[in-house]
């Protein structure tokens, strides 16, 4: 994110509730990621 930015999309915060969905989506894909190798490891 840009800053100083004054177009729509700054103005209405969405950017920061975007990186807050592609953190949360980084975060499950991890968890299914760790429980996939676990289960593939026994």
């Amino acid at each position: 994110m840009t800053a100083n930015r004054t177009d729509a999309t700054a103005q209405s915060g969405l950017g920061h509730e975007a990186k807050g969905i592609t953190e949360r989506l980084v975060r499950l894909l991890r968890t299914a990621a760790t429980a996939a190798a676990k289960e593939n490891a026994r």
